[in-house]
């Protein structure tokens, strides 16, 4: 009956991509959602940090969605951080799912938040929400593999993948897969960290990143600046590194859906 329920509010979803190619500020604007069958949704509670001590308690709404026959087995099962819950959660499961493909989605919520927490200002904080209060607090409920995790965000939360990279690789390596959909790589200087960074990351991997690494964007915004640090990368001829570029001529809000969907194909074939 739930999932009968939640397919049928997904049909009478109605939203519009947005068109503009700007900076990404504020929470984006929705994509059309497809109707499909979905797996069961665990979880609409939220996560207080203990890390952003200046801001005082910060909570984080969690979405968390099960593939199909998850309750019946007893698989563990790749798992996918996502952020802009705000936005893209339903679209994202319904995907998901039509692929077939067996992950787990945790989508993590405060679209208030992005312009702080997906940028410089804070986005070591926020990286270190994630990978020491989040990961710990949901990995022990949920079966799953721990060395098939992935990090999404489109807009600003893709510029925010983008300096996750860096910091994750030169850290804990929490991550095995980062996708950065429209990341905003030229928006307030990032992508000169961004550039900066890369040096580091060489020098430190030994020519090693065995990594699942996807760079969309589109033609109207943000593509050619993701393109210049994909290039970057790409030119080091690192190791074990999967990799892929995509340019597709939607809006920046509108090429959500086929990005998601072919990055979902491109790592998890």
């Amino acid at each position: 009956m739930l999932r009968t329920l939640r397919a049928c509010a997904l049909a009478l979803t109605v939203s519009f991509a947005a068109c503009g190619g700007g900076g990404g500020t504020g929470s984006p604007t929705s994509a059309p959602v497809v109707t499909a069958p979905v797996g069961v949704v665990t979880s609409h509670g939220s996560l207080s940090t203990s890390l952003l001590r200046s801001s005082g308690r910060v909570d984080y709404p969690l979405r968390i969605y099960l593939p199909v026959g998850y309750e019946a087995s007893a698989t563990a099962y790749p798992i996918i951080y996502a952020l802009d819950s705000d936005t893209w959660f339903e679209t994202m499961t319904v995907i998901l799912d039509e692929l077939g493909i067996k992950a787990i989605l945790v989508a993590i919520g405060r679209g208030d938040r992005r312009d702080f927490d997906y940028q410089l200002s804070g986005s070591e904080t926020f990286y270190e929400f994630i990978t020491r209060e989040l990961i710990p607090f949901i990995e022990p409920k949920y079966r799953v593999l721990r060395d098939q995790r992935t990090l999404v965000g489109h807009s600003l939360g893709g510029s925010f993948v983008g300096l996750a990279l860096f910091m994750d690789r030169l850290g804990g390596k929490y991550f095995t897969n980062y996708v950065m959909q429209e990341g905003t790589f030229d928006f307030n200087s990032v992508g000169f960290r961004m550039e900066a960074q890369e040096p580091l990351l060489f020098a430190a991997s030994n020519g090693q990143l065995p990594i699942g690494l996807v760079v969309h964007g589109a033609t109207c915004c943000h593509y050619a600046a993701g393109s210049l640090l994909y290039e970057q990368i790409q030119s080091r001829h690192y190791q074990g590194l999967k990799a892929q570029k995509k340019e597709y001529p939607q809006s920046h809000g509108g090429m959500f859906i086929p990005s998601f969907t072919d990055a979902m194909r491109f790592l998890f074939p």
